[in-house]
């Protein structure tokens, strides 16, 4: 006689697909369901922005009411800050309790100074919407963008952050994207999707080298952050241009050096109408402040580097100069040429000779 057991678990292994079809066409409807009975909000925005007030304080100019599927209860997202004169902004969640709300999660303080985007949406199409939120902060020297999905199901934010790092020079042009942490791989798909609606993930910067607005990045992918040798350069029609302030400028017989503030050093060949880079700084900090000519070679003083650099147009090698007879250089703030020597910081007379004398060029560093 057969097991009885036996014929259970193969029944319930056969009939195992049929009911979890079911079951998911039965979750669908329902969410379908829930949410034609939910396209409105529950509270208006005037009545959500009332409550949040009063539950939070300070200044909350933005308030979301909401309903999920996996509750009767109501939530509120709001935006805050402790008072309008202050930039302490922070993303709230509040549900309802009784006649009342109570807060069951607050964003760590965003780095923005303007008003963050909030907006809520089931992004995964669960019935359970997600608190989604932007969050800034730019500088003179590179900053990030994010985009932050708060679920309150798994209570857990996570963050789309696209970051640029402007100092580096010989870095990136698009912004490094990161995603943390590395969830469900349909959420992951779903804040994609999102990002590209929103504005991020846009197409990378096209590169291309035999335009002007691309010499630095060439310099760089040829030479390196820092050549101590021959350099190979490349030449660009016409004079540079650079939106930055010019704060060198030196001239010989047939060409013209220019410098600017936090970038590179263009030398222009006036003969032939055409210019290149020689020197780019891989952190823009090192601009070129101050230089000479001294017939042979031009000298340059570094911003935040001490001692010299020397680009001999002829041979183009550019080296760095750091000691001289085993003493450490000064960063030069200003320099002229005698007939042998350069004189640095109006007192500091350096034999050129000497600066030479042990400097082999070598390769890129």
């Amino acid at each position: 006689m057969p097991d009885p057991a036996l014929i259970l678990k193969l029944v319930q292994t056969l009939y195992a697909p049929f009911q979890k079809g079911v079951t998911s066409v039965w979750q669908r409807a329902r969410i379908r369901l829930f949410k034609s009975r939910h396209i409105k909000p529950p509270l208006s925005d005037s009545e959500a922005l009332s409550a949040a007030t009063s539950i939070l304080g300070g200044d909350v100019p933005l308030a979301r009411s909401f309903r999920n599927i996996s509750t009767n209860h109501i939530f509120i997202a709001a935006l805050g800050r402790s008072s309008e004169q202050n930039f302490d902004w922070r993303v709230s969640l509040l549900q309802q309790l009784g006649s009342t709300f109570h807060i069951i999660w607050k964003s760590e303080v965003l780095a923005s100074l303007s008003k963050p985007r909030l907006e809520v949406e089931d992004i995964d199409d669960d019935g359970n919407c997600e608190v989604i939120y932007e969050d800034q902060s730019f500088g003179t020297g590179g900053g990030y963008r994010s985009l932050n999905v708060y679920s309150i199901e798994s209570r857990q934010v996570t963050t789309l952050k696209e970051s640029l790092n402007w100092q580096d020079l010989s870095g990136p042009l698009s912004p490094v994207v990161t995603i943390e942490p590395h969830g469900e791989k349909d959420l992951l798909r779903q804040i994609e999707t999102l990002a590209s609606k929103m504005g991020f993930l846009k197409p990378p910067t096209e590169v291309d080298f035999e335009k002007p607005e691309f010499a630095v990045q060439r310099w760089h992918k040829e030479n390196g952050k820092f050549p101590r040798a021959r350099i190979r350069t490349h030449y660009y029609k016409g004079a540079p241009h650079s939106l930055a302030t010019l704060v060198v400028t030196v001239r010989a017989s047939d060409r013209i050096w220019f410098s600017f503030f936090k970038g590179p050093m263009f030398e222009y060949d006036l003969a032939n109408d055409r210019h290149c880079v020689i020197y780019s700084p891989a952190w823009f900090y090192n601009w070129v402040k101050c230089a000479v000519f001294d017939g042979e070679r031009l000298w340059c003083g570094v911003h935040l580097m001490k001692g010299l650099l020397s680009y001999e147009p002829n041979t183009g090698t550019l080296l760095r100069h750091e000691t001289l007879n085993g003493v450490e250089l000064p960063e030069v703030e200003e320099i002229r040429c005698e007939v042998t020597a350069l004189v640095i910081n109006k007192a500091v007379r350096l034999p050129i000779g000497g600066l030479l004398r042990r400097v082999h060029p070598a390769g890129n560093a």
